[in-house]
C-alpha cells in the first residue's frame, strides 16, 4: 500500500509512465531534445543509454519530503550528418558540442508564471558539456546529459508552499513531540513545467540552440513512499494496562534494485520501497503511528 490509492498514483505519478523512445520534435530541426530518459538498472549499476529505444519519461514527480532538487536526463538528437572525407583531406565539422542548458520553471503550464526562489533567477543557465557524434549511414547521432534542472532555491520555495502552507505535511494537535512521523497528504500537489533548451556549437564553429522541450513535473509531499500491502507490526512494550502494544512498522529488508536507488534519483519519478529508507529516514519512511523502539512503553503516536 502507499499513501495514495493506486488510481491516484497512476494519475499523479510517473511511476510506470514510461515509453520506448517517446519524443517531441520538429522534423525541420537539425538538433533537438528528443526525450527525457529514465535510468536503466543492471544489478547495482545505473546507466543512461543514448539509445532512443530505451525507456523515457513522459512526466516527472518530485517528492519534496525527500529532496528539493530535480534532475533531468535529456536525449539530444543530431540530424547533422558526417562530412569527414579523409581522401579529400576534409576533417569532421559536424561533431556537436553541447555547452549547457537554458531552463524555465513555470507554474501549471508553459505559459504560466515563472516560479521564483530566494536569491535565484528564473530562467537560468546550467553549464553541462556533452559531445554528440554526427549521424552516420542515415542514423542520427544521439547523446544523453544529466543535470540539476530544478535548483534547491526553487525547491525550497515549493516545499514551503506545498508541504507547509497548503498542508502537505502536518502534525495533528496533541501528537507527542517524540513521535517522529507526521501526517502526509500527498494529494496536495503543484504542477510545474520545466522548459529546457540546449545550446552549443558544431565542430565547424556554427552556434546551435534547440527548440524548447516542455516537461511536466508534479511536486508533492510524501507521495513516493511505498508501503507493503500488509504492514508489519512490532511489540513496543507494555502499556499502563499491562498489555503489549502493537504498532505499525516498516522493517528494514531486501529491496529490489530499481531506478529509485540510483544516485540523485531517490525521491523523484519512482516509488521508494519503505524498506530502503525506514532506518535512515524514519520520519518519512515509517507509517503514521510508528513508535521508536527506544520510546517509553506508554507513548502513543496515533
Amino acid at each position: 500500500m502507499s499513501r495514495l490509492s493506486s488510481q491516484t498514483l497512476r494519475s499523479l505519478l510517473a511511476l510506470g509512465v514510461l515509453s520506448a523512445g517517446a519524443g517531441c520534435a520538429d522534423n525541420e530541426v537539425s538538433v533537438y531534445i528528443r526525450a527525457m530518459k529514465s535510468p536503466v538498472v543492471s544489478g547495482v549499476i545505473c546507466t543512461l543509454p543514448s539509445d532512443p529505444s530505451t525507456p523515457s519519461l513522459n512526466e516527472g514527480v518530485l517528492d519534496l519530503a525527500f529532496k528539493t532538487t530535480y534532475h533531468l536526463a535529456p536525449l539530444i538528437q543530431s540530424n547533422i550528418f558526417s562530412r569527414a572525407d579523409m581522401t579529400a583531406n576534409r576533417t569532421e565539422s559536424s561533431h556537436l558540442f553541447i555547452e549547457g542548458f537554458i531552463v524555465e520553471a513555470h507554474e501549471d503550464s508553459p505559459d504560466g508564471p515563472l516560479i521564483s526562489g530566494s536569491g535565484f533567477t528564473n530562467p537560468f543557465t546550467v553549464y553541462q558539456s556533452l559531445s554528440v557524434i554526427p549521424g552516420v549511414g542515415g542514423q542520427p547521432g544521439t547523446g544523453v546529459a544529466f543535470f540539476e534542472a530544478l535548483p534547491t532555491q526553487i525547491g525550497q520555495a515549493l516545499y514551503q508552499e506545498v508541504c507547509v502552507t497548503r498542508g502537505g505535511i502536518t502534525r495533528p494537535a496533541g501528537l507527542d513531540a517524540r513521535c517522529p512521523v507526521p501526517l502526509y497528504n500527498p494529494r496536495v500537489s503543484k504542477r510545474i513545467i520545466l522548459g529546457v533548451s540546449a545550446f552549443g556549437h558544431t565542430g565547424g564553429g556554427i552556434s546551435v540552440e534547440t527548440p524548447k522541450f516542455n516537461f511536466p513535473v508534479t511536486a508533492c509531499c510524501g507521495c513516493l513512499v511505498q508501503f507493503p500491502a500488509a504492514m508489519s507490526a512490532m511489540a513496543s512494550g507494555t502499556s499502563d494496562a499491562g498489555a503489549t502494544r502493537v504498532v505499525p512498522v516498516c522493517n528494514p529488508g531486501a529491496v529490489v534494485a530499481g531506478p529509485a536507488q540510483c544516485p540523485n534519483i531517490t525521491g523523484q519519478d519512482f516509488a521508494v520501497d519503505c524498506n530502503f529508507c525506514s532506518t535512515s529516514q524514519p520520519s518519512l519512511c515509517q507509517p503514521f503511528g510508528f513508535v521508536p523502539s527506544t520510546a517509553p512503553a506508554t507513548l502513543t503516536c496515533n
